[in-house]
Order: C-alpha cells, then structure tokens, then sequence
C-alpha cells in the first residue's frame, strides 16, 4: 500500500515539476528591448522601447540615424534551459546603446577603419579625422594612421581568428592609447614589456586605467 502511494506521489510530483519548468521557460522567453542615448561622457540622456529604425551601418559599430552619426552596441541577456538532456538558448532582454560621435564629422565619407586589408571595427574615419568608439582622436592623421595589435608589434587585422581587441594605434607623430596621445612616445619605436608597462626610446610608460603616463623613477637596465 505504502508503496503504491510513493509511486503515484512521485508521478504527481514529476508532472508538477515538468509543469513548472514549462512555465518558467514560457516567462523566461518574454523579451525585453530598449535603446539607451549617451552623451560622451556615457550619461544616459534618455531611454525608449526599441523600435525599427532606418540605419545607414557604416561597419559593425558605426552608423548615420536620422543624419546624425553614432556609435552603437547592442548588449543581450540570454537565459539557458534544458529539457531531457536538451538546451535551449533564449535572448530575454536587449539593450541598444548609442554614443553620438564627437566633433564634425563629413557623413559621407564616414567609415570604419581599414588600411591594407587591416580592420578594426571599433575605429572609425571620415577621411579628415579618426575616431576610437565615439571619441574623436585629436590630431590624428588619417593618411597615416594605423591602428596596433596588443603588442604594439604590427597593425592589427580583425580578419585573424586568434586577433585581440586593441587600444593602440599611431600615426606618423604620434602613439595613441585609445583617444588619447600618449606625450614624448615615438610611434615608430614602442613595444610592450608586460601588461602594464610599455617602452619607447629607451622611456618606460604604464598603463593605468584609461591613461598612460611616463615613468621616471623606472630605468631599463642597459644591455650588454
């Protein structure tokens, strides 16, 4: 007897179980979406629903909306389940963050960065100036910009499987950590020694946080 209600107790409790990951999977598929408007300092100026909208992409992360050109990424949640041994990926939330792109830009000639088969999809120029993101590098020269892979050893190429994303870049005045010159470098003379420091011209620089600053309580030790 005791047996019998364990047996029919177990079935009820499976069934129940199937139940509540049915509907837990049902409330997990409900997808939410909405766009976030930056200014550049990335303060949230204002949030809607998502809606369509008429895109002129320029590349993965640049685009003109509306004769205006930005800078976007779009951000997914995702929820796994499984069922029996299978999974199922569901995207439940979706964040569209746009960055307005600094200074004058000459829309028809925006475009993500590429030079000699090299691209970087997160650089960007309309042919008078260069963007990292959404921040306008000042000064930068386009004709001889090129943007440099983790290393600092040669230009990166977004085509290669194993590439990193990168900070660096140069032109033929200067070396550049994200937006920024980095003062007394010498873009055609820069390697990196570890994560943090750099060296160039016989000058040590760290990294830290956003900013790169010179080192001079750190010598290299001269070479035999």
């Amino acid at each position: 007897m005791h047996s019998s209600i364990s047996r029919i107790f177990f079935a009820v409790l499976v069934v129940a179980l199937l139940v509540a990951h049915v509907n837990c999977a049902k409330a997990r598929t409900v997808k939410s979406c909405r766009e976030q408007w930056m200014d550049n300092d990335s303060k949230v100026l204002h949030t809607t629903p998502c809606k369509t909208r008429i895109k002129d992409e320029r590349g993965r992360f640049f685009a003109v909306i509306n004769g205006k050109p930005y800078f976007h990424v779009t951000v997914r949640e995702f929820s796994v389940s499984s069922t029996f041994g299978r999974f199922d990926t569901q995207n439940i939330a979706e964040s569209r963050n746009f960055w307005p792109l600094e200074g004058i830009v000459q829309l028809e000639n925006l475009r993500t960065w590429s030079r000699a088969g090299s691209t970087a999809p997160r650089y960007a120029t309309d042919g008078h100036h260069v963007f990292n993101q959404w921040k306008l590098i000042d000064g930068a020269d386009p004709a001889s910009f090129e943007v440099l892979n983790a290393q600092l050893t040669a230009p990166v190429n977004d085509d290669e499987p194993d590439s990193e994303e990168t900070e660096w870049s140069r032109d033929k005045r200067n070396l550049y950590y994200r937006a920024q010159a980095v003062p007394h470098a010498n873009p055609a003379n820069v390697r990196r020694i570890s994560d943090k420091l750099i060296v160039s011209n016989g000058r040590v620089f760290e990294i830290n946080f956003d900013e790169v600053k010179e080192r001079n309580d750190l010598v290299l030790p001269s070479t035999p």
